[in-house]
């Protein structure tokens, strides 16, 4: 299946966005953007009305994601976004946690598009609670949790 072909099976009632090294294609349907070609509010606006986020980075090839997960997850979580992402340090904890959250092996497009099936499914049979997703967010994936354990280690050390 080709990328267009995907792209253009995306006919439903739903906004999915893309971020990542590879841009989508121009011939993409109107309800895929790729964010990388917004500003900072236009993006919001878009994550705003989008269902699916989409992370497909090549961790093994990206420094900065190899040791942490990357910023634009906890954009898509916060703004209640179901997520496809290639998998990055701590992707299948969320994946385990989160029925909206989906980790694909890389970018095969028949496992994409199942990913997208699932979801799809999910959010018309009314699965995907956006509230629920913000919520996980702010509990696992704000600094604040994290700083605090750093620093009840630090303490206790002294």
């Amino acid at each position: 299946m080709s990328s267009t072909l995907l792209l253009a099976a995306l006919g439903r009632n739903c906004i999915v966005v893309f971020t990542g090294p590879n841009r989508v294609p121009e011939a993409a349907p109107k309800n895929v953007v790729d964010l990388g070609n917004q500003s900072f509010d236009g993006m919001l606006s878009i994550m705003a009305a989008s269902d699916i986020g989409v992370l497909l980075y090549d961790y093994r090839k990206s420094f900065g994601n190899r040791f942490q997960q990357p910023g634009r997850l906890t954009e898509y979580l916060r703004a209640g976004l179901a997520v496809i992402s290639t998998p990055f340090p701590g992707a299948k904890r969320i994946e385990r946690d989160l029925n909206t959250f989906v980790c694909v092996g890389g970018y095969d497009l028949q496992e994409l598009g199942q990913a997208l099936e699932s979801l799809f499914f999910r959010i018309g049979e009314g699965e995907v609670s956006r509230e629920r997703i913000r919520i996980y967010a702010e509990d696992n994936l704000t600094y604040e949790p994290a700083a605090d354990t750093v620093y009840r280690h630090i303490m206790d050390i002294k």
